[in-house]
């Protein structure tokens, strides 16, 4: 079972999002999975206050918007012991840093060690990558970045023609969450292991 099937409105599965922007992904999820229950984290409260007027923002029984410091919040969430089937990072940090998202805190061992204990079984933690250019600083975001939390391992004989179904289901995210629009190129690798 996936953390968040594209077939289903999401009901009953606990969406977290640290850092609000301008509200764009957790609205946009919002619309697609109804009634996923939806928590985003902002520090700022000017933040808060600009998504609400100017970008569409609403708060509702399945989306709730917490001005808080994310840090703070995964570390109450944590002692509390709750669970969440995606957790998206999308806090950004000073501009002199050469890796601008995720923020510095969120770079932390011990906190994405808890984000992932945080995670159920097949949850997903995803973390917005913003360097500051391409060149030298974007080999430093992709060494500091290239972390695995977790790996799922099956036998290549657990489903047939793995390639193929495995770009059929890309293609298939790609379309639905219109991510075709934004992304130039999506790619699978598959790794074969004795």
């Amino acid at each position: 079972m996936p953390s968040l099937s594209l077939e289903e409105t999401g009901k009953g599965k606990q969406i977290l999002e640290i850092g609000l922007g301008g509200g764009n992904y957790d609205m946009r999820l919002h619309r697609i999975k109804p009634y996923a229950n939806i928590t985003v984290v902002e520090i700022d409260p000017i933040v808060v206050k600009m998504a609400y007027k100017w970008f569409g923002v609403v708060d509702s029984e399945f989306h709730h918007t917490v001005v808080q410091d994310g840090i703070e919040f995964l570390e109450q969430a944590y002692n509390q012991g709750r669970k969440f089937d995606m957790v998206v990072i999308d806090a950004c940090g000073s501009y002199s840093s050469p890796l601008l998202c995720p923020a510095d805190p969120f770079q932390d061992a011990i906190i994405l060690g808890k984000i992932k204990e945080m995670l159920t079984k097949t949850g997903t933690l995803i973390v917005d990558l913003l360097s500051s250019d391409h060149t030298e600083n974007g080999n430093y975001a992709w060494k500091k970045g290239n972390i695995v939390a977790t790996c799922t391992t099956m036998s290549m004989s657990d489903i047939p023609d793995l390639a193929i179904h495995i770009d059929n289901r890309l293609a298939t995210i790609m379309s639905t969450l219109r991510l075709n629009h934004i992304l130039d190129v999506a790619y699978t690798t598959i790794l074969h292991a004795k």
